[in-house]
């Protein structure tokens, strides 16, 4: 429409100065011709700078063989554009995908405790190899850690790695249980005196950062299971997955049998929920659970599937003066204390308990 109007523009302008004898007229016709005709000038040479960039079969000059130029303007309007070009390096929300959630790593980045090469990482951030991650001050060897994680969700068809290779052997990620002393907080915050990864201290023959799977609260003791591998957490975790957690419960007194089968069945009890950073009060009745009389007077065993925040001492708390005294927890999704002596001893799981978590199914595909 413009170029039409700048034509338009020229012609009565030339037709002006032909036709109309005033002087003053006649200049301003003559302007409006050559302001019409640079702007068709301009308008054709940008057309010609972006045809030649599309188009590898121009001439040096800058024109199309006069044969192409039909067929070029009809690519023009038919052609697809062609995809931008994929971006260099991968997010830094994606690069710590072994440890953490993307939701888990844009908190931490928030928080200011992630830096690439000494610098505070931003959201969106790319990093590419040989970049130096740090987290909480510590390397993060975020490139195996990572291509072991896109491994891990590979399904068997697509692994590459032997069916029967054990995993004790070049296991890409560490697998620990711990005999958890009372007083230790399950955090992995350097800035809490008392964090676990503090108190567990440097393993031996890795730098890689483990973080417990699940929680036990600071006055509980007892087993938790520490790792690398962020793929396995939700499947360990999950209530549809029906891992159990087996406690050593004494209470400030004895238990009737009723109180005992109330357990058992369910007890309203009120919990805090984090949802999105946002903490949010649950209201509901437990689910049943395997409830039993342990060694001593005041002991009881429970077998727990829910995870609710202080649940078991939420559950004893509903009958008046039955509050816990001393949780130990004993089992998780099968794996036990077995070849811890004490509190604070840790070791690292073995072939049969890594089938049982599931970590030995999930790497090699098996």
């Amino acid at each position: 429409v413009a170029l039409n109007t700048a034509r338009r523009m020229a012609s009565f302008g030339f037709i002006s100065t032909l036709l109309v004898h005033n002087e003053d007229v006649r200049i301003a016709a003559f302007r409006r011709i050559l302001s019409a005709l640079a702007y068709i000038s301009c308008f054709l040479l940008n057309q010609e700078i972006l045809r030649s960039r599309h188009n590898p079969s121009l001439q040096q000059d800058g024109h199309l063989p006069s044969q192409n130029r039909r067929s070029l303007l009809v690519a023009e309007h038919s052609a697809p554009e062609s995809p931008p070009p994929a971006a260099e390096g991968i997010r830094i929300n994606k690069a710590l995908r072994a440890s953490h959630s993307r939701r888990q790593t844009d908190d931490l980045v928030s928080r200011g405790l992630v830096t690439i090469n000494g610098r505070i990482a931003d959201h969106g951030m790319r990093i590419l190899p040989g970049d130096k991650v740090r987290l909480h001050g510590r390397v993060v060897d975020w490139e195996r850690l990572n291509t072991a994680a896109a491994a891990a969700s590979q399904t068997p068809s697509e692994t590459t790695t032997p069916a029967r290779q054990k995993p004790t052997d070049n296991s890409p990620f560490v697998y620990i249980k711990y005999w958890k002393p009372k007083g230790v907080i399950c955090t992995t915050d350097l800035r809490q005196p008392q964090n676990i990864l503090a108190a567990l201290g440097p393993l031996p023959h890795t730098t890689d950062r483990v973080f417990p799977v699940g929680r036990l609260d600071a006055a509980s003791t007892g087993l938790i299971l520490l790792t690398s591998d962020g793929t396995i957490v939700n499947s360990l975790l999950r209530f549809s997955a029906a891992k159990s957690k087996t406690y050593a419960v004494t209470t400030a007194r004895r238990a009737s049998n009723a109180e005992i089968a109330r357990l058992a069945a369910g007890v309203v009890i009120t919990t805090v929920a984090q949802r999105d950073g946002n903490a949010k009060a649950l209201t509901a009745r437990t689910r049943p659970c395997g409830v039993r009389r342990g060694r001593g007077e005041r002991e009881l065993v429970m077998e727990l599937k829910e995870g609710r925040n202080r649940q078991i001492r939420r559950m004893c708390a509903t009958f008046e003066g039955l509050e816990v005294v001393a949780l130990h927890r004993t089992g998780f999704a099968g794996v036990g204390l077995e070849g811890l002596k004490k509190p604070g001893d840790w070791k690292e799981l073995s072939e049969k308990e890594m089938e049982i978590i599931g970590a030995f199914s999930i790497r090699n595909g098996g």
